[in-house]
């Protein structure tokens, strides 16, 4: 019997290629959930220190939801919490570009605006001033912008073809 001979394995190192559509889709989405949900968490975990530095033994329920209510945006774990919350905003924007690897700008524009909505959606009306707000959010959307930004960049510097090594011997 004759023996064929055997195919060598195809690369598995590639990637196929992304439909758009489908990308588009999960760029936004992901986008909004790393932003969403990294705030939420930050938060989350800044809230709680703040407690308990203020808070004191014993303290009620409703004492601990005034005291979390009446933290001043100017205090230091606040403004912490503004500048992380911006650097997820960065990593969100980032993120969205880099699976999109096109139309990354409209994209980001879009999930930067539904990120936006949502901040405005889940804002306390009670804590914040309005043009507070609106400061929030609108730096909030130059941060995913950024992120796009840097995303864009990576995405074009991976498209270049890489240069052959330059030949350093004497000749």
């Amino acid at each position: 019997m004759p023996m064929t001979p055997a195919k060598p394995p195809e690369d598995d190192s590639r990637t196929p290629p992304a439909v758009p559509g489908n990308a588009a889709l999960r760029a936004v989405l992901a986008g909004i959930g790393i932003d969403v949900c990294g705030s939420t968490l930050l938060n989350i975990v800044l809230t709680s220190l703040y407690v308990a530095q203020a808070g004191t033994p014993g303290m009620t329920n409703t004492e601990i939801d005034d005291l979390v209510r009446s933290m001043p945006p100017e205090s230091p774990l606040s403004v912490l919490g503004i500048l992380l919350g911006a650097l997820i905003s960065v990593a969100a924007g980032y993120v969205c570009a880099r699976i999109a690897r096109r139309n990354e700008f409209r994209l980001g524009a879009v999930m930067a605006g539904c990120t936006a909505l949502m901040g405005l959606l889940m804002a306390d009306a009670d804590r914040l001033t309005t043009g507070f707000l609106l400061l929030l959010l609108v730096c909030g959307v130059a941060c995913n912008l950024l992120g796009v930004k840097y995303g864009v960049a990576q995405n074009r510097r991976l498209d270049q073809p890489s240069e052959p090594p330059a030949d350093t011997t004497a000749s």
